[in-house]
């Protein structure tokens, strides 16, 4: 893997950007050939507003609660992940924040509770989710987080049966973190310009 400190930030949106299409394009043909779209449709889409509320909303939000609050009991080199998150997070604006942690949200939750939970079970769904965001795995608090979010996920999918809800709770996760993540580098940026004043 390429080191990040080589990478330029268009490269490294090209490469977010590319990752998630490829996950989107092998969920689309693994619906169309394992399960079916007007399946996947009738069985896994509901706009239950209810189910969205509590179970999408709620979980997104206890789930950032998380996430922040171990950053703050832990020490910060716990989710050094390399530098990835924050230079990615911090060169986007706030609405492409919003538009790739939409695109992240739908084409993993796509693939692995829409199709690869709904063949062979949470276990492996989670398995798999964690194994794929592989620059985690040296990290073991990382790691640990990445494979609860993703045992969670897969429990919201497996009460609700509802794509919307993963999707939504997913997509929440992601784009709060990604823009506490950017504020925070923000602040920090300026913190330092005034110590250097």
């Amino acid at each position: 893997m390429e080191d990040i400190n080589n990478i330029s930030i268009n490269q490294l949106k090209k490469s977010v950007l590319l990752s998630q299409i490829i996950i989107l394009i092998v969920a689309l043909l693994s619906v169309y050939f394992f399960i079916g779209f007007n399946k996947m449709y009738s069985q896994f889409i509901s706009l239950n507003v209810v189910e969205l509320a509590v179970y999408g909303f709620g979980s997104g939000l206890l789930l950032v609660i998380l996430n922040i609050g171990l950053n703050y009991v832990l020490p910060e080199e716990s989710f050094d992940d390399g530098g990835f998150n924050k230079l990615f997070f911090s060169s986007l604006s706030y609405s492409e924040i919003l538009l790739f942690c939409l695109l992240i949200a739908v084409s993993e939750e796509l693939l692995f509770r829409g199709v690869i939970q709904t063949k062979f079970g949470i276990m492996i769904s989670t398995i798999v989710f964690t194994l794929v965001h592989f620059r985690y795995l040296k990290k073991f608090i990382l790691f640990f987080v990445v494979l609860i979010e993703s045992f969670v996920l897969g429990y919201l999918f497996l009460k609700t049966q509802n794509l919307l809800v993963v999707i939504l709770s997913h997509f929440l996760l992601d784009a709060i973190l990604g823009s506490y993540l950017k504020y925070s580098q923000h602040d920090k940026q300026d913190w330092n310009e005034i110590k250097n004043e």
